[in-house]
């Protein structure tokens, strides 16, 4: 599921160790982010961070004095075996996910060839319809398995975590703004049509 952009594909466990500072056992369900760890490595070390760093010490969480430092993480995809260009933000409350092709069929070859795969296509898994848009209640549904986009009593929600959505693809300068993303000269991926990553490999007409 490491390609997704649900919990099974973004979450990762984090354990840290900071004697002096951080409460052996301590569990923190507070948002973190990857990009989070340089810049907390330099707040340990006393360390100036650079001007470019992004992301949030995570610091405060380690000693207590705060019980979040982010309301937000956002992820993204866009080649994995095949393209497949998906943007996520993530709060404790809502995951918002974002799908750019008009593609409406699952992308096979980004799940690994095992017998599980097998399994799926012939119980008709290549003929499921994915949404260009998902929104799932992480209270109420932690395994994500509702998809709540266009329910109307959530519009303002979704409105919102789109427009959040946005604005971080502009602060990153997202390749996807300028439309589909060229993959990078000398590499080869599937086509987005094949059945399983065991299919040709191919450096142009993969989408």
């Amino acid at each position: 599921m490491k390609s997704t952009l649900t919990d099974a594909g973004i979450g990762v466990g984090l354990i840290l160790r900071v004697p002096g500072i951080a409460r052996p056992g301590t569990v923190c369900d507070a948002l973190a982010s990857h990009i989070d760890l340089f810049p907390t490595i330099c707040e340990l070390a006393a360390l100036d961070p650079p001007l470019w760093l992004q992301g949030s010490s995570l610091a405060p969480l380690l000693d207590g004095s705060a019980p979040a430092v982010r309301d937000a993480i956002f992820g993204e995809v866009t080649f994995h075996a095949a393209y497949e260009p998906q943007r996520v933000i993530r709060t404790q409350r809502w995951t918002y996910i974002r799908r750019f092709e008009e593609r409406d069929r699952p992308v096979l070859p980004n799940i690994d060839a095992s017998p599980a795969l097998d399994y799926w296509l012939e119980n008709g898994f290549a003929e499921r319809t994915l949404s260009s848009i998902s929104l799932f209640d992480n209270a109420l549904d932690p395994l994500q398995r509702e998809n709540l986009a266009g329910v109307a009593s959530l519009a303002e929600v979704e409105n919102q975590l789109a427009d959040r959505l946005a604005v971080w693809m502009r602060a990153t300068e997202d390749p996807l703004l300028e439309g589909p993303v060229d993959l990078p000269p000398g590499a080869t991926v599937n086509r987005a049509s094949d059945l399983s990553p065991d299919g040709p490999l191919v450096e142009r007409d993969y989408r």
